[in-house]
């Protein structure tokens, strides 16, 4: 009916194939993974662990949805191979964590001229090219994050939207950002995590000002068919704090 998917903390599981069976235990499908695989880039796997996770994968009855990545783009070799081997992993979208850097590019525009590359390198083997809002960073606010998206013009160009960093900013999620944004149907994952205006501290969904069940109702009603996601974005991150908070979104799913 809807999907969900969580990164597991390295406080759960370290393993690969442990975090694989952590979200077994919490009934989720489709596993986001940061970096590594036990210790390893993707880049830096060969075939035979390729092979090898491919199978822990089919055995588990799991799919890598979104593969973060913290390399620059300027290196456009690497991404070549990042997304040939996450195509034999059958992992659906690549995130490029704070791919901007004013100091770095004399404009928005020499950067967008890299970053187009890059995507259409995943776009050659259907892998969708993410980025996410992250209070702090050039990709902070909506209208930043719209520019970007307009100069690269790309469907395989795609969205995390993180309530969170929102209210870091002193923003409603919904009422501020989400109500007046172009990039409604560029969304590809809701990432579930809440807080307060007060001191930008986590709180578990429902508890704060991030709006996620407003959110979650107006995605579902333009027939969403991302992810709704679960991070490790509390104090805690243990398998029980996971559990209260995909409890409590779905709670809010039910009274939608």
């Amino acid at each position: 009916m809807y999907n969900f998917s969580a990164c597991i903390s390295d406080d759960i599981a370290e393993s690969f194939e442990q975090k694989l069976q952590a979200c077994t235990q919490l009934l989720i499908q489709n596993i986001e993974l940061e970096d590594k695989f036990d210790g390893k880039a993707l880049v830096e796997l060969n075939g035979d662990e390729l092979e090898s996770y491919r199978n822990m994968l089919i055995t588990n009855s799991k799919i890598i949805v979104c593969y973060s990545c913290s390399e620059p783009i300027e290196n456009f070799e690497y991404y070549k191979v990042l997304f040939r081997k996450a195509h034999l992993l059958n992992i659906r979208s690549i995130k490029i964590k704070n791919p901007y850097n004013s100091s770095i590019y004399e404009s928005p525009e020499e950067f967008v001229q890299i970053f187009k590359k890059v995507v259409r390198a995943g776009e050659s083997y259907g892998i969708r090219v993410l980025i996410e809002n992250q209070s702090g960073t050039e990709l902070a606010e909506d209208n930043q994050i719209t520019k970007i998206f307009k100069l690269v013009n790309s469907n395989h160009l795609g969205l995390i939207f993180n309530p969170l960093e929102f209210v870091k900013l002193g923003k409603h999620p919904f009422f501020h950002v989400f109500y007046y944004s172009k990039l409604k149907n560029d969304i590809c994952f809701l990432r579930i995590n809440d807080g307060l205006y007060l001191n930008g501290n986590a709180v578990l969904p429902g508890e704060g000002n991030a709006e996620i069940k407003e959110l979650a109702s107006i995605l579902l009603s333009r027939s969403f068919n991302g992810y709704f996601s679960f991070t490790p974005y509390l104090e805690s991150n243990d398998t029980d704090t996971y559990r209260k908070v995909i409890g409590k979104f779905k709670r809010m799913l039910m009274e939608i």
